[in-house]
């Protein structure tokens, strides 16, 4: 009966939205001992259950089937992002690869100024720099309710914890691409300065 209840504790986490390792521990044990069967339960309504052990998180991932005869809708919607939103996150996930080559230490912790500079080199300007300040730290907490960034507390300094599922998302293919149109926006904002 614990079992049970255990697994249904995992199944609701999963259907929440991302279980860390270290945040969730007790439904990262749940599932990492029933995958199989959690899989399977989640297959049925045409999800899979994404698991990366050894960076330690696991979510519910739509499974395509748009040319199936008969394709169940989508329960997991697609959700568009704005240049802000997108340009803060290629920049974490570049920054994450730069952090894994160059050091052991296995998080990236960042200040909300180092997300200000990255972000300011693609932005021309001439631009309003308060309202700037405002729209990107309006994206910073958008890019957190996605689950890529981790607010830590401190008194001072605002800092964030970069989360690995960054990797999952934006995986190497997509970052080289997205960097080509990086340079791209790079290269506007220069001229149009």
């Amino acid at each position: 009966m614990e079992r049970r209840n255990d697994i249904s504790h995992a199944l609701v986490a999963l259907m929440k939205g991302v279980v860390y390792k270290d945040k969730h521990p007790k439904q990262w044990t749940t599932i990492l001992g029933a995958y199989a069967a959690i899989n399977s339960h989640f297959a049925q309504v045409g999800l899979e259950v994404f698991l990366d052990e050894s960076e330690g998180f696991t979510f519910l991932k739509q499974v395509p089937n748009e040319d199936e005869v008969d394709p169940l809708p989508r329960l997991i919607p697609k959700r568009p992002l704005g240049f802000l939103t997108s340009l803060i996150c290629v920049l974490l996930r570049k920054r994450l690869a730069e952090h894994d080559a160059s050091t052991s230490e296995p998080r990236l912790i960042i200040s909300e100024e180092d997300i200000f500079d990255m972000v300011k080199a693609f932005i021309p300007e001439k631009t309003n720099e308060a309202k700037l300040h405002d729209d990107i730290r309006r994206n910073i907490a958008r890019v957190a309710e996605m689950g890529f960034l981790d607010e830590l507390k401190k008194a001072e300094e605002t800092t964030y914890e970069v989360r690995r599922i960054i990797k999952a998302a934006f995986n190497a293919d997509a970052l080289s691409d997205l960097a080509n149109l990086l340079e791209g926006y790079r290269n506007y904002a220069a001229a149009i300065a």
